[in-house]
C-alpha cells in the first residue's frame, strides 16, 4: 500500500551557493539570511587534520557550532525496508 505524499515546505535554496569570496566572509551572512541557530559541520578527516580549517570554523562559529563529524565515507545508496 502506497503512503499518500506529504507536501513539505522546502527552504529557499536560491543564493545559497557562494563563490568568489572566502567562506569566513560569506558564511556569517548566509547564517543570518537562513536564520540558523546551530550548525553541525561535516567534513573529511584529511581536511581537518591537514589544514587549520576546522579551527577557523570553530573560531568563526563560536557557540553556534553544535558539533563536528570528521571522516565522511563515500556516498552510497541505502535501501530501507517498508514497514
Amino acid at each position: 500500500m502506497r503512503q499518500p505524499s506529504i507536501e513539505r515546505q522546502r527552504p529557499d535554496w536560491s543564493g545559497i551557493v557562494t563563490f568568489g569570496s572566502p567562506y569566513h566572509e560569506s558564511l556569517p551572512a548566509q547564517i543570518a539570511r537562513l536564520g540558523v541557530k546551530r550548525i553541525f559541520v561535516v567534513g573529511s578527516r584529511s581536511l581537518f587534520h591537514t589544514s587549520p580549517e576546522l579551527q577557523h570554523l570553530r573560531d568563526l562559529l563560536g557557540d553556534t557550532l553544535l558539533g563536528v563529524k570528521e571522516g565522511v565515507g563515500p556516498q552510497r545508496l541505502v535501501r530501507s525496508k517498508s514497514i
